[in-house]
């Protein structure tokens, strides 16, 4: 806290709510770069947006629901985040469902509606 206002930074030991709350935030930021990914742009602003969504997108939505410890974290989110995207675009190769930019929108989607719903499941909780 600064002066009374929220800040994304956390500055301290992390209790599992405010990790969830970091987690949840992560994971609307990563679906919305991913979304933007999408859009035609400099192609390196497209990496970046690209490459956020891939390293952090659905391990920070799927760990936003598990307390872990800090560099546990860390491992999961990419871990997660790189196996589903391999995940994803292996099954849908297969199946002859690839098409590159609703398979992202789709993945981004997913994962801003997830950090969405786990930041709405904490509203209530109080931020130590």
């Amino acid at each position: 806290m600064v002066s009374g206002r929220r800040t994304f930074l956390v500055r301290g030991p992390l209790t599992p709510t405010s990790q969830a709350r970091v987690l949840a935030r992560l994971a609307i930021i990563a679906g919305i770069a991913g979304i933007l990914s999408t859009v035609p742009m400099w192609p390196p602003a497209q990496m970046v947006l690209l490459t956020t969504l891939l390293l952090t997108g659905a391990g920070s939505a799927l760990l936003c629901w598990v307390n872990l410890s800090g560099s546990g974290t860390v491992a999961g989110i990419i871990g997660v985040s790189v196996a589903t995207v391999i995940a994803l675009a292996c099954s849908l190769l297969w199946s002859k469902l690839w098409y590159p930019v609703p398979s992202c929108v789709l993945l981004s989607l997913g994962v801003l509606v997830i950090g969405s719903a786990r930041l709405w499941t904490l509203r209530d909780e109080v931020e130590h």
